[in-house]
């Protein structure tokens, strides 16, 4: 027999959108284990580069919205999006966009006149996810099950019970929740269990994605520093999003 954990709501993947829903369903009172593959603490990906409006206006009612705002890029950054030969070339255009200690005050650029307290946020998934984790593990509604794989799961009328293994130390439980909710990414084992399927175009297009250090490309550049280059020139074309604002960079090439 195994041992059991009961919940109400069971998340299995505690990425972003994982940890966003236990916050929300948490605020509403209700009890969730979030079950992650990594290390609590685990250094999350580079793949997000930008927090909507909308999906600010959220962490606002969670309360954390500032938390957020004071993360990322330096307060004095700049946000501009670049379109130029090369990172280091001719700039062709620029859309300025204020930077985060000037959001709330600015009237000039593209999103300034959006009728919300919370505009978009330009942060790396690298500073953000950890904050959405550490609110989450001091909730006290909410259980985070780090090193932890959902292995299988059954339904009937009241319930789902999952299988959970312990990637550590090899051991078995049983999750026992009213319901089980897949954020476990694109190859989700959720998904393929319920037997859901992808429509649509399954390929808009092809990127390689790389995430760099370059401490002196700072330096190099001809003019004022931006948030978002895009270089268009016959060899290569592409994007690089300025991940800390000093040295890193997320990096998209069009194959």
């Amino acid at each position: 027999m195994l041992d059991t954990i009961e919940t109400q709501v069971l998340i299995v993947g505690a990425g972003p959108v994982g940890l966003t829903l236990a916050l929300d369903l948490a605020w509403r009172g209700v009890d969730v284990a979030v079950a992650e593959l990594r290390r609590a603490g685990e250094p999350p990906s580079v793949e997000c580069n930008q927090i909507s409006a909308r999906s600010m206006e959220f962490f606002r009612r969670l309360g954390i919205a500032r938390k957020l705002r004071e993360a990322g890029l330096p307060p004095d950054y700049p946000n501009d999006v670049v379109s130029a030969t090369t990172v280091t070339g001719i700039e062709l255009s620029r859309v300025s966009i204020p930077c985060r200690a000037e959001r709330h005050t600015a009237k000039d650029g593209p999103d300034t006149s959006w009728p919300t307290p919370e505009p978009t946020h330009r942060i790396n998934q690298k500073f953000f996810e950890p904050i959405l984790f550490a609110c989450a593990a001091a909730h006290p509604r909410i259980r985070i099950l780090s090193r932890t794989a959902i292995e299988s799961f059954a339904q009937d009328e009241c319930e789902v019970s999952a299988v959970a293994r312990d990637l550590d130390s090899g051991e078995q439980r049983s999750v026992a929740c009213r319901y089980l909710v897949g954020c476990d990414g694109g190859k989700s084992m959720v998904r393929k269990a319920i037997g859901a399927m992808f429509s649509g175009t399954s390929e808009i297009q092809r990127v390689q994605s790389t995430y760099i250090r370059a401490p002196h490309l700072i330096k190099l550049l001809r003019g004022k520093a931006a948030w978002m280059y895009s270089s268009l020139n016959p060899s290569r074309c592409g994007t690089v999003i300025a991940v800390d604002g000093a040295e890193t960079g997320h990096m998209h090439n069009a194959l």
